[in-house]
């Protein structure tokens, strides 16, 4: 029988309520040594987000700000950068 029931805040997918239970992780968290969805220790912001849904690491360097590391990730460009067809400063 599947699990019908609320996932766990850090699990993206789950098999019950717990961080443990999780199938996958949300962005910004990842599977410690125990099998659970914790958020990134190094990413400060996301630590403080119980859902891990704050993106505080490193921004590509075209990023003036960011959710994510990489240029697609950008919220907003650099100064004399534009979002390409794709969304990549």
């Amino acid at each position: 029988m599947d699990y019908v029931g609320i996932c766990f805040s850090t699990c993206r997918t789950c098999f019950g309520p717990t961080a443990g239970d999780c199938y996958s992780c949300v962005a910004n968290a990842f599977r410690d040594t125990d099998g659970d969805c914790i958020c990134d220790t190094i990413n400060y912001a996301s630590a403080l987000a119980e859902d891990c849904s704050i993106y505080g690491g490193v921004c590509h360097w075209i990023c003036a700000s960011c959710n994510g590391p990489s240029a697609f990730d950008c919220v907003a460009c650099i100064e004399h950068a534009h979002r390409n067809s794709h969304g990549k400063c």
